[in-house]
């Protein structure tokens, strides 16, 4: 794991053991439906990239953790939980682990892994 990365997980475990545990969950289901996910310690949290390309990421907060997807605009948002109006990003908050669920946090990073995985085959 990167030095970055893990350094990143103990300041949360010492200071957000709940966003901590948070992170881990986020992790895991971008990795469960990626196995050739990378991380990488970028703008203060952890990166997902696959192939090189940044797909999403998990960012810490003092009272939630975010979980952004890098194209999401070009997600389908069915259960209207995306935030974010910009041109390209949206995120989920996460303000408990419950919500991973309640907000459908896995049907959005099933769609963005794909949307990435097709996008590069088809080059």
């Amino acid at each position: 794991m990167d030095q970055k990365i893990n350094n990143f997980l103990q300041n949360l475990k010492l200071f957000a053991p709940t966003q901590l545990d948070i992170v881990n969950e986020i992790r895991d289901m971008f990795k469960s439906h990626c196995k050739n996910l990378e991380e990488k310690f970028i703008y203060g949290g952890i990166g997902f990239y696959i192939n090189n390309q940044l797909i999403g990421g998990a960012y810490a907060y003092k009272n939630h953790v975010s979980i952004v997807f890098g194209r999401g605009n070009e997600i389908n948002d069915l259960y209207s939980q995306l935030e974010g109006g910009g041109k390209f990003r949206r995120h989920l908050k996460i303000f408990e682990l419950k919500d991973l669920t309640t907000k459908k946090a896995d049907y959005y990073t099933i769609q963005i892994v794909k949307l990435e995985t097709k996008i590069r085959k088809s080059y």
